[in-house]
């Protein structure tokens, strides 16, 4: 008993050496691009933009996707944001969507809402939407969306997610 006791434990630390896990659910109405960018907190709230490292999935409507951030095991102190870019009719633009997600996983993190207002929410902790004039430029269509988002004339665009004004 305690053999296998023992190698359950072991096991179980093993999996955690490849990184934690970040359960994204969605529950759109259409397919999301999902991507987890991990950065160590130094330098400024600028540094950490320059730094990350990001893994992306697909994910569809009424589905799940888990991901292994292999870069969140090798940070000190870091910092997890999470890009989602919806994959909704062609005719239709991509919303580029950024949250910050306070608290250290494993966590469940659910997708919810209409394409041009996505909102995000943790199992645990916060999952805070980051303002689009607080993406560095460099990123704002990084890695996820076809192409740029058009400027925005305002701050009231139609294209800015709901709760980052």
């Amino acid at each position: 008993m305690l053999r296998l006791l023992g190698a359950l434990a072991l096991a179980a630390l093993g999996g955690c050496a490849a990184g934690p896990v970040v359960t994204v659910r969605n529950r759109t109405a259409a397919p999301v691009a999902v991507a987890f960018w991990v950065s160590e907190r130094v330098g400024g709230y600028e540094q950490t933009w320059k730094n990350m490292q990001g893994q992306s999935d697909r994910v569809d409507p009424g589905r799940s996707a888990n991901f292994r951030l292999s870069a969140y095991r090798d940070a000190a102190d870091p910092v997890l944001r999470m890009q989602v870019v919806t994959r909704g009719p062609s005719w239709e633009p991509a919303y580029n969507y950024w949250f910050e997600v306070v608290t250290s996983p494993p966590l469940t993190i659910t997708l919810t809402g209409p394409l041009d207002k996505i909102e995000a929410s943790a199992s645990r902790g916060l999952v805070a939407p980051i303002p689009w004039a607080r993406v560095p430029a460099e990123r704002r269509a990084a890695t996820l969306t076809p192409s740029p988002p058009p400027p925005a004339a305002d701050a009231k665009t139609p294209r800015t997610p709901k709760g980052s004004r």
